[in-house]
C-alpha cells in the first residue's frame, strides 16, 4: 500500500496498513519505496570469439604435444585472425541484433593478450633460430663438411700440423638443408692452418703455405681468409690470404706477407 505525503507516494506495509487503517497520518513521514534494479538486457560480444579462441589455442597446443615435429610458428602467425573474429562479431551484432549490445571487455583484453603474446612468440622463433642452437648445430655440421673436402686433398701432406674450419652462415636455419648444407656466396668460411716443416725464414714459411694453397684452389669451398702460422725455433711465421687474389699470388709476393716475430 502506499500514500501521499507532501505531493510525495510512500509504500507502507501491508499488515500496519490493514491493522490500523486509520491510524496512518499523510503527514508521517515514511520511508519511500526503493526503485527496483532491471536486469540488463542484451547480449555480451566478445564472449563468442573468447571462446572460439580458447577452443583453438587448446587443439593446437594438444596437436602439437601428440605430432612429433610440428612446430607453432607457422600457426602462431595467424593469431591476428583472432582481432578479426573480435571485429566480425561486433559488426554482426550490430547489424543484426535488435536488442543493447554490451561489451565484454575481459574476453576482448584476454583476446589481444593471445595476439601480442602469440606475435612476440613468432617474432622471438626467428632470433633464436639466427643465434640460438639450431644455427650453430648447422654451422657446425657445414665446417664438418668443409674439412672433410680439405683433408682428402691434404691427407697425404706432411706440411699440415693441423687444420680448423669456421663456418658463418648468414641464412636462416628454415632455408637450410641440415643433411647436406651447400655453402653460398653470403657465407663466411675460414680456415686456420698450423704448418709443421723445417721452415727457416719467411721464404721457406711461403713456400709451405703455397704449395698448400694450390692444393685447396680447385675445392668447391670460397675461403674469406686462410691464415698459417707455425713456429720454428724461438721465431713464429704467420700469413693471412685474405681472398682469391692474395691466394694466386707467387711465393715472392707471399713473402712479404709473413710477419715474423720472436717467441720470447
Amino acid at each position: 500500500m502506499s500514500v501521499m505525503n507532501n505531493g510525495q507516494e510512500y509504500a507502507v506495509p501491508e499488515e500496519t496498513a490493514k491493522a490500523s487503517p486509520k491510524t496512518v497520518n499523510q503527514d508521517t513521514p515514511v520511508r519511500p519505496a526503493k526503485p527496483s534494479k532491471k536486469r540488463a538486457t542484451g547480449r555480451r560480444v566478445g564472449t563468442v570469439t573468447f571462446g572460439l579462441a580458447l577452443i583453438a589455442a587448446g587443439l593446437i597446443l594438444l596437436y602439437s604435444l601428440f605430432v612429433p615435429g610440428f612446430t607453432l610458428t607457422q600457426i602462431l602467425k595467424w593469431s591476428p585472425l583472432i582481432l578479426v573474429a573480435l571485429g566480425v562479431e561486433i559488426l554482426l551484432n550490430y547489424f543484426f541484433r535488435k536488442d543493447e549490445l554490451h561489451y565484454d571487455f575481459l574476453s576482448g583484453l584476454v583476446c589481444f593478450l593471445l595476439v601480442v603474446g602469440a606475435l612476440g612468440a613468432a617474432l622471438a622463433t626467428p632470433f633464436y633460430d639466427a643465434y640460438g642452437p639450431p644455427k650453430d648445430i648447422a654451422e657446425r655440421q657445414a665446417e664438418a663438411q668443409v674439412f672433410d673436402l680439405c683433408y682428402d686433398k691434404l691427407q697425404n701432406s706432411t706440411k699440415i700440423a693441423s687444420m680448423d674450419i669456421n663456418v658463418d652462415l648468414s641464412r636462416s636455419i628454415y632455408e637450410l638443408d641440415t643433411d647436406d648444407i651447400q655453402l653460398q656466396a653470403s657465407d663466411w668460411v675460414y680456415a686456420n692452418i698450423s704448418l709443421a716443416g723445417n721452415f727457416q725464414n719467411a721464404a721457406e714459411f711461403a713456400t709451405y703455405a703455397k704449395d698448400v694453397l694450390t692444393v685447396i684452389k680447385d675445392l668447391p669451398v670460397s675461403f674469406d681468409s686462410i691464415s698459417f702460422h707455425g713456429k720454428q725455433g724461438n721465431q713464429i711465421f704467420n700469413l693471412n690470404v685474405q681472398d682469391r687474389f692474395q691466394a694466386n699470388l707467387a711465393v715472392a709476393d707471399l713473402t712479404q706477407l709473413v710477419a715474423v716475430s720472436d717467441a720470447s
